[in-house]
């Protein structure tokens, strides 16, 4: 089934008040942290002090030990014939979540 041009159109503003509202908010939000738009961007946070480059370390190996106790990393080593083949499956799922947090972890830095 196909949706209709007027179903589409309310679909769309539906959408576009939800990112009005969104805005509103992240804009009072960042107008009364006394930061301004710094507010908004990644970055402000981490590296100022020494409690928080601890913070910074502790976030980074909360997401990489905690991604590795995931219910669907746990499970590949079930989905594969021998240890063997768990552990090299594992391995290629970890590495490749270490890469994507390690990249999130310098988009946040890089600012």
């Amino acid at each position: 089934m196909s949706m209709s041009a007027s179903q589409r159109n309310k679909g769309q503003r539906g959408e576009r008040e939800l990112f009005g509202i969104l805005s509103d908010l992240l804009g009072t939000a960042a107008s009364n942290s006394g930061k301004g738009q710094a507010f908004l961007e990644p970055g402000l946070k981490y590296g100022v002090s020494t409690t928080s480059k601890i913070d910074f370390l502790s976030l980074g190996i909360a997401l990489v030990l905690g991604t590795a106790g995931l219910p669907h990393i746990l499970i590949r080593f079930y989905t594969v014939p021998t240890s063997r083949d768990a552990r090299k499956s594992v391995l290629w799922a970890i590495g490749l979540i270490g890469v994507l947090n390690a990249a999130s972890i310098t988009r946040w830095t890089s600012q």
